[in-house]
């Protein structure tokens, strides 16, 4: 299987795919969690904000737009 595109990416955050977002979420989420970690130096509190990150992307998915930057930006 070949990994989706960044349109397909876009398009399937729009769609709230279940199987984009765990793409998204298996790809980016322990980046993310990493830099939260090195910004609030504390687990928890680093934890807590990559949880909420996540939330949000679900949240506000209808509304996201192709801006042509990379998803992981």
């Amino acid at each position: 299987m070949t990994p989706p595109t960044h349109h397909d990416l876009v398009a399937g955050i729009r769609a709230r795919d279940p199987h984009v977002i765990g793409c998204l979420y298996t790809t980016y989420a322990p980046r993310l969690y990493a830099s939260l970690l090195r910004r609030v130096g504390d687990t928890d509190l680093a934890f807590d904000l990559h949880h909420e990150v996540f939330a949000r992307l679900l949240e506000r998915a209808p509304t996201f737009e192709d801006r042509g930057v990379p998803v992981g930006a």
